[in-house]
């Protein structure tokens, strides 16, 4: 049985092999996450084309997973959405077009990103997957905190020394 296949078991089963119990914020995951892939996990307000809302860019230096703003629970479900993706071991799109980074984030050098993980639609069998682990994550074992500016910052900051420069870096 795979990821796709049974998405809860399996986000169960990754859960508890990254030490993650009960219900934790979203940045307890992200760096339990970060922690296991030996580098840093950045959740990266910005904005996104419609009908794009929520995207992980795998690059060598650090995963950056990007959401759009909105009403509370839908970021928080984005972010799961997004989380989800990396915990089901999902292989995303190799980019090849540097047209659709830049669309997407137009301050990443598109050499540095290897995949992207993103939600357009619910057309694939790991867009599904994603879907139904996000929505028990978020019904489960997120708790309802987004991350704080102050967390969201720390991690930027991290990026710079990384040579990862993000929205808002010069």
């Amino acid at each position: 049985m795979d990821a796709t296949s049974d998405p809860i078991r399996t986000v169960r089963r990754r859960l508890r092999a990254l030490g993650v119990s009960g219900r934790v914020p979203v940045q307890e995951l992200a760096q339990a996450l970060s922690d296991e892939r030996r580098k840093s996990l950045r959740l990266v307000p910005v904005t996104l084309p419609c009908p794009v809302n929520g995207a992980v860019l795998i690059t060598r230096q650090a995963d950056v997973l990007c959401y759009a703003d909105g009403w509370r629970m839908w970021v928080l479900h984005t972010i799961a959405h997004e989380l989800s993706h990396l915990l089901l071991g999902h292989r995303g799109t190799e980019l090849g077009a540097d047209d659709t980074l830049r669309m997407l984030a137009p301050e990443i050098e598109p050499a540095d990103v290897r995949r992207l993980l993103g939600r357009i639609t619910h057309s694939t069998a790991e867009e599904r997957a994603a879907e139904i682990a996000a929505t028990y994550l978020v019904g489960n074992r997120l708790l309802d905190v987004l991350p704080t500016e102050e967390w969201i910052g720390h991690h930027l900051l991290r990026t710079w020394a990384d040579g990862l420069m993000l929205p808002g870096d010069s």
